[in-house]
């Protein structure tokens, strides 16, 4: 054992490149099981790309003017993806304009936007908005506050989010008006029916879900053994070293 330890102090004693090469190595092993033992016992971890996500679709959505509709017929494709909802603030404008209107629904068409982290349909997909106009109203610089579910592509929307309201779902829909995004339903001259929302794009928290959280958990597990493998592979292979030096006095010997 006294020979081994002497074996290992003289490799990394005349081996300075290789020195710093293991404490690097050993570096990169602790934050990686630090890393690994974060991901396990976190309950709330928060998911970047998701909100990054959200913040550049409800950005485009602000710039989008809405319209009821002027044609006849069904205009909506059937998303392709499992749907998602959940519930946030969005600003109306002049919402005393809407008489005896109980109920919105809008729908906007995602044809000039993509999800930054991939996901396409072949049809364009579309959101559907709706919300009460009997509910208790908050006033904010951008026009009035109502709480609205949003529903649409999964992979579009954030997940594992927590609504920042509460949405009632009874909602009267006995006099509904439904507005549009599509351009053939927006005339470029004034229109008294033409809205816009505002979404509040920095109140919504996302968090991983249980099984990204499992991926991820699993990767680095297996990152750290492969890590750990290789600090144990130099620490036998320093305490079997012996430099040409100390072999040529083992054979005079």
């Amino acid at each position: 054992m006294a020979v081994l330890a002497k074996n290992c102090n003289h490799f990394f004693k005349y081996n300075p490149p290789v020195v710093i090469f293991f404490l690097c190595i050993i570096i990169v092993t602790l934050v990686t099981i630090s890393f690994t033992i974060y991901i396990k016992y976190t309950e709330n971890i928060i998911n970047n790309d998701d909100k990054q996500n959200w913040i550049s679709l409800s950005r485009h959505l602000n710039k989008l003017n809405l319209c009821v509709i002027t044609s006849d017929g069904n205009v909506l494709n059937e998303n392709t993806n499992e749907e998602g909802s959940f519930a946030t603030l969005v600003s109306l404008k002049n919402v005393n304009e809407f008489i005896n209107v109980t109920k919105v629904e809008i729908y906007y068409y995602l044809e000039d936007w993509k999800p930054l982290c991939g996901g396409n349909d072949e049809n364009s997909p579309f959101l559907g908005i709706n919300f009460g106009l009997t509910q208790n109203f908050t006033e904010n610089e951008n026009g009035t506050s109502v709480c609205a579910l949003i529903t649409g592509p999964k992979h579009f929307l954030p997940q594992d989010s927590k609504n920042s309201c509460d949405f009632n779902e009874e909602i009267d829909d006995e006099n509904t008006i439904t507005f549009y995004s599509q351009s053939e339903f927006c005339p470029d001259s004034d229109n008294e029916t033409q809205i816009n929302l505002s979404f509040e794009v920095d109140n919504v928290e996302t968090y991983l879900s249980q099984s990204d959280k499992n991926v991820i958990y699993i990767h680095l597990l297996w990152s750290s053994y492969i890590l750990l493998f290789f600090v144990v592979i130099m620490l036998i292979y320093a305490m079997f070293y012996q430099s040409q030096d100390s072999l040529k006095t083992y054979r005079l010997t």
